[in-house]
């Protein structure tokens, strides 16, 4: 079904002809995104990397006319989705996607009270680099340098490895902006009060946990124009400047940060340390380390990560390895985290990597995936093409530490049988001031059958075991309508209350449920 006459000139009044579509050359460059070969292996329409096409695509400028394309979907029975820098995309016939991409304006960077006011197709870079020019940094997920921390912060996820010492996305998010599926406009926290941007609660109940969770709607209640989150001190120089041209450039770490790689016995002594660093309050950023994930970090080709590989060097120094980055106001408050650490890895039995710690190239690259999120997802990716989480913990370090060797093993049942390819090790992980996060993520060939249709099983056995041994639930558990079924009643169903939000929200379903849930029938 073609978007109808009455309906496409009924969007377009609202944007204007330069900003709607539905050529079909247009619309198949929408049809693309994340993990796509793994929806569409579900049946879930769509043909292995592309998702249905989508009836038309705008690109509103404001929220005013977000509000409007809301509306006109509402009357006239059409699904909408909104997506910034977006990951989930979903297509049809009878379904318009709303490309934030005009609204990209960094509204105000509030110095006194440490506060950032962004819109959707803000980057992390920008925000990143605006911020610093003022002392001050944002949390930066680790989906990537380019990824919008207003998706982050409202709709998805949230996790990095500045977590230390800036939390995670859920806990960064203040006052909120968000046109409903309705197309009514509800601003959260002190916002909707008017009394500013600075507090993600005002008077009454709080809707911060319907709006995001733990993980977010996806984008399948309504659509979020403006947020504010928190800034942080930022130790290093009100510039960083690099040497040469992304995705391989150079650069130095600034000299109020350190950087240390360390490798433990065993894993237990590696998970003592983890629960030190913590409790101490020491880190600026914390990696626990694969090994392979150095490797494929640090490397500009997939034969130079083969090459540090086989080297050797890895395996004599940073078996159960962790990485961080120290930083200090003054040298004497450097001074005393670095000396914290060396008491930590003291008393569990760690010891410093001496090689790598002789790499500047390598501290670099810890900080460009840590503090930057640069280069994380491109060097993950590289080595397959796809990646996929299979166990996903967000718990104690202790529950982890329990899982720690049978999360790697259940994966590799998979790597024996040339499904996948594992890291050598388990899981790569770092913590929050609310939960230590440790994710194993494999990497598939999503041009295989055999190797998408095998992640699908890895992933259900994955959650299945990590339910069935009480050490939490998968990354995807909770996420999207396909999933609610299966895992909400091994979740207090979850999944039945967020039928009710999405039908009390969403009379009409006129927003895209598939990334959140189906109306209560």
């Amino acid at each position: 079904m073609a978007l109808s006459r009455d309906a496409y000139v009924a969007l377009r009044d609202v944007v204007g002809h330069e900003f709607i579509s539905d050529d079909p050359v247009i619309l198949d460059s929408y049809s693309f995104y994340f993990l796509s070969e793994l929806i569409t292996a579900l049946g879930h329409g769509g043909e292995k990397k592309f998702i249905p096409r989508p009836a038309a695509v705008l690109l509103p400028e404001n929220t005013v006319q977000v509000q409007e394309i809301v509306r006109v979907c509402n009357r006239k029975g059409l699904r909408f989705h909104a997506f910034s820098t977006g990951v989930v995309c979903e297509g049809g016939e009878d379904r318009i996607q709303i490309d934030l991409r005009r609204m990209n304006r960094i509204v105000d960077i509030d110095a006194k009270n440490k506060i950032a006011v962004i819109e959707p197709y803000v980057s992390n870079a920008r925000l990143f680099h605006a911020a610093i020019k003022k002392g001050l940094r944002a949390h930066v997920h680790a989906a990537g340098a380019n990824t919008s921390p207003l998706a982050s912060a409202t709709s998805v996820g949230g996790e990095g490895p500045d977590n230390p010492s800036a939390g995670y996305s859920s806990r960064n998010v203040l006052g909120v902006e968000w046109v409903l599926p309705t197309g009514e406009l509800l601003q959260l926290g002190a916002l909707g009060a008017g009394a500013g941007w600075f507090c993600g609660d005002g008077p009454g109940p709080s809707l911060r946990g319907m709006m995001r969770g733990v993980f977010g709607a996806f984008g399948g209640l309504g659509v979020f124009t403006r947020v504010a989150v928190k800034l942080y001190p930022w130790h290093g120089p009100a510039v960083f400047k690099g040497h040469g041209l992304p995705p391989t450039y150079d650069g130095e770490l600034p000299a109020n940060m350190r950087c240390f790689f360390a490798g433990f016995p065993t894993s237990d002594q590696m998970y003592d340390a983890v629960n030190a660093v913590w409790e101490e309050g020491i880190a600026h950023t914390f990696n626990r380390m694969p090994r392979s994930f150095l490797c494929y970090a640090m490397s500009d080709s997939n034969e130079a990560a083969w090459e540090l590989w086989q080297s050797g060097l890895l395996d004599r120094e940073l078996t159960n390895g962790i990485s961080l980055i120290l930083a200090g106001h003054s040298p004497a408050e450097l001074d005393y985290k670095e000396k914290v650490l060396h008491e930590i890895l003291r008393r569990t039995g760690g010891r410093l990597a001496e090689t790598l710690q002789q790499e500047p190239r390598l501290a670099l690259g810890v900080l460009r995936t840590s503090i930057l999120s640069d280069h994380v997802f491109r060097g993950v990716s590289r080595p397959s093409g796809g990646i996929l989480e299979g166990y996903y913990l967000n718990e104690s370090v202790d529950v982890s530490r329990l899982s720690h060797d049978a999360s790697y093993a259940h994966t590799k049942t998979y790597t024996d049988q040339g499904i996948c390819i594992d890291n050598g090790e388990t899981n790569w992980g770092t913590f929050s001031d609310i939960a230590y996060l440790s994710e194993q993520i494999p990497h598939f060939d999503p041009r295989d059958e055999k190797s998408v249709q095998g992640m699908l099983d890895l992933l259900a056995t994955s959650y299945q075991k990590q339910f069935e041994t009480r050490s939490g639930a998968g990354l995807f558990a909770n996420i999207g309508a396909l999933m609610n079924d299966t895992f909400g009643p091994m979740l207090s169903n979850v999944h039945v209350w967020k039928k009710k939000i999405k039908k009390a929200f969403d009379p009409n379903t006129a927003c895209d449920p598939m990334g959140y849930a189906f109306p209560e029938d």
